[in-house]
């Protein structure tokens, strides 16, 4: 008998817990939960560093081979610079530093044409009149400079044969401290070190200096025909580096006017 009471008091005891549960639900319900989907993503805190050199500017070439990037005058809309390569070396570096095969510069003045060839160049490109232009260059192998004239009645041509060059935009500065041959119709010069500083804003080329004269050949002097140098191909091949000998500079003198044309001459 007193077992079936505890049963029947803690069975009651039991009931009223559950009521009493099931009205505390009833009396306090809690709010659905709502889950939002959310990308993944946005919900993670990134470190926020600082720009890499890609994004200062976002340089990026649109294509890694043959191609080419105009500039032009803002005010006639004439072409100005033309900067081109036929290989983009570092495709997937994230760097504004491109390694090029066969590098290449157009600059068209109203005054000279100038065109800039090598078979290879390291060169950091910037952002100028919504296209990409060389800000510093070091180029080598077949370097070459072409220069002509286009003023009426100027056909002066000029080619200039380095190892290697260097292109500074900050001073506009083209250098090389290596060997360096100039041949134009009137002479050729063969020398040590060059430097050339051209002014974008006069469109001038206001300095061409050779360090170190090894030899001087005057041509044209008793009425010979001068020989035209050829231009750098409009895409410039790649191949060996066409090494330039320099000339040790011999015994002798200036050459005066009553001498044979296409006579060597050495500084003294």
């Amino acid at each position: 008998m007193t077992a079936i009471r505890r049963i029947l008091i803690g069975t009651a005891a039991l009931v009223m817990v559950l009521l009493a549960f099931a009205a505390y639900n009833h009396w306090s319900h809690t709010p659905e939960l709502v889950i939002v989907s959310k990308d993944p993503a946005e919900s993670i805190e990134r470190a926020q560093p600082g720009p890499s050199p890609l994004e200062l500017g976002q340089v990026r070439p649109g294509h890694t081979e043959m191609a080419k990037f105009a500039v032009a005058d803002p005010v006639t809309k004439k072409l100005r610079r033309l900067f081109g390569f036929r290989r983009l070396l570092n495709p997937n570096e994230d760097t504004v530093r491109w390694r090029l095969e066969a590098p290449y510069m157009n600059l068209y003045e109203d005054r000279f044409f100038c065109r800039i060839t090598a078979d290879r160049g390291t060169v950091q490109v910037e952002k100028v009149e919504g296209s990409y232009a060389p800000r510093d260059a070091e180029l080598s192998q077949n370097v070459r400079i072409y220069l002509k004239s286009l003023r009426p009645g100027d056909t002066t041509e000029c080619l200039i044969y380095m190892n290697d060059l260097s292109y500074s935009s900050e001073r506009s500065l083209f250098s090389t401290a290596g060997p360096v041959k100039v041949v134009s119709q009137q002479a050729e010069l063969v020398g040590t070190g060059m430097e050339l500083i051209y002014n974008p804003v006069s469109a001038r080329i206001e300095l061409l200096h050779i360090t170190d004269l090894d030899s001087l050949r005057v041509r044209g002097v008793a009425g010979e025909t001068a020989k035209t140098p050829e231009p750098p191909a409009s895409e410039p091949q790649t191949g060996e580096a066409d090494e330039i000998e320099p000339v040790k500079a011999s015994d002798g003198h200036v050459a005066s006017s009553d001498k044979p044309a296409d006579t060597d001459t050495t500084p003294t």
